[in-house]
């Protein structure tokens, strides 16, 4: 069975100690989200990744974020309100591989520290691939296939080239790839 997060441990998601080594406001800059841009993030969490797209994208942009587990929904719901970020809709998914009804196609679609949680990546990579615009873009954050100090058991873990065998039949394409040890790696991806 696939490593689902632990709600009660929802703290670690938004730490200090994350926010410092993952520097998500810099990785979602690099990866190329910018103002006006609208970002759906799969697998939110706590808004990890939520608040710091929600500035870089800017009024005029939107961040869709969505999770399967109502804590995570509140907790990223309630983040968006204190940091009186309206442009953030926040939604409980229907299904471990569906999204809510009437969702706009979006610039992007992040997918970070998810794959390696479900028991059919290439299908939620489908759903993903499915919400974005023609020329949009799919960020996913995973964690590198090595033990470390935090995330799932290495058994668990995504290689890249176990990743590239999962999207390359869908017809998506690395666009950029880079890792920050022990706390991610980065793909961007795109269709043909």
């Amino acid at each position: 069975m696939a490593h689902i997060f632990d709600p009660a441990r929802l703290g670690s998601l938004t730490s200090e100690r994350r926010q410092q080594a993952v520097k998500p406001g810099d990785l979602l800059r690099r990866a190329g989200l910018q103002a006006n841009d609208t970002i759906l993030d799969l697998g939110c969490g706590a808004g990890f990744f939520v608040l710091p797209a929600a500035r870089i994208v800017g009024e005029s942009g939107a961040v869709i974020a969505i999770d399967i587990q109502p804590a995570m929904v509140l907790a990223t719901q309630e983040a968006a309100k204190q940091a009186g970020l309206t442009h953030v809709s926040v939604h409980l998914a229907p299904g471990a591989y569906e999204l809510p009804v009437g969702l706009p196609k979006t610039d992007w679609v992040l997918l970070a520290y998810v794959l390696h949680e479900v028991a059919a990546p290439q299908k939620l990579l489908a759903v993903a691939q499915a919400a974005l615009k023609p020329h949009g873009r799919l960020l996913i954050i995973e964690w590198p296939k090595e033990e470390g100090p935090h995330g799932p058991p290495l058994a668990e873990r995504l290689a890249p080239a176990d990743l590239a065998a999962i999207y390359r039949p869908l017809g998506l394409r690395e666009r950029d790839f880079w890792e920050a040890r022990p706390e991610y790696y980065a793909l961007v991806l795109a269709n043909q």
